[in-house]
Order: structure tokens, then sequence, then C-alpha cells
């Protein structure tokens, strides 16, 4: 949201950001040897709108809001124990 966007604009980082954007895909580049010894590349694909592009990077961070939503789970006699 926006906390994001004008913590990015603050710092300078917008230029490294791809906001309101779904990645349809992330493949390594290299092999399981290759990057064992730190030489790693990943191949991510998104769509922006009706524009899909791709391009290589060293690292890849995945932060997909899984907290946004938070899920808790219904467990047989919580309801009383909580009370």
């Amino acid at each position: 949201g926006r906390y994001i966007a004008s913590y990015a604009d603050h710092f300078g980082l917008r230029k490294f950001l791809r906001l309101s954007t779904c990645v349809t895909s992330i493949h390594p580049c290299r092999s399981e040897e290759e990057e064992a010894s730190g030489d790693s590349a990943w191949e991510v694909a998104w769509r922006s709108g009706t524009s899909e592009d791709a391009e290589q990077f060293d690292a890849v961070v995945v932060a997909k809001g899984h907290y946004d939503d938070p899920y808790t789970p219904e467990i047989p006699g919580q309801a009383a124990w909580l009370s």
C-alpha cells in the first residue's frame, strides 16, 4: 500500500520495486552445484496490468503478504479453554 510506496520514495528505492505486480513464475538459472558455490541467478516473470515481462536476478525475496489475513484454526474445546 501507501506505506511501502512512501518508504520506497523516501529512501530512493522505487527504481528497485515493482508494485501492484503479480509474479507468474520463478525459475533457477543455475545448477545446484553453481548455486552451492554462491553463483546463483533466478528468472522472475511477472504481469502488471496487461503487460508481461521477465528478468534475471541474483536473489529473490518472497514477500507475498501471507500474514495479511491471519488464519486461526478451529480447535475443539478452544472457546471453553479461553473463557
